[in-house]
């Protein structure tokens, strides 16, 4: 930030973690649905594979769903500026 001030570039005040504009909260969202919707996991490594299998999944059948996403981060940030802060949470 103090870069971006002494060089006069206008920053937006951008919430730390903010779910309203990260769409990677969708994505594990996602993901984590797919996982913990089969058995239960006796061990770690039985875990990270699922994971790894459910994220390839994702990567082919759910790749509109990310693109449509990815598309809303404008209109999510304009909804939000036009609300002056949090679009969901209000």
């Amino acid at each position: 930030m103090t870069f971006l001030k002494e060089s006069k570039i206008p920053a937006m005040l951008w919430p730390a973690k903010s779910l309203d504009i990260n769409i990677a909260e969708d994505v594990w969202k996602m993901i984590s649905d797919d996982v913990y919707d089969g058995p239960t996991f006796s061990n770690k490594e039985d875990l990270i594979i699922a994971i790894n299998s459910v994220i390839d999944r994702i990567n082919y059948q759910h790749r509109p769903e990310i693109q449509s996403l990815y598309e809303s981060i404008r209109s999510r940030l304009c909804k939000i500026l036009q609300k002056a802060g949090n679009l969901y949470n209000k």
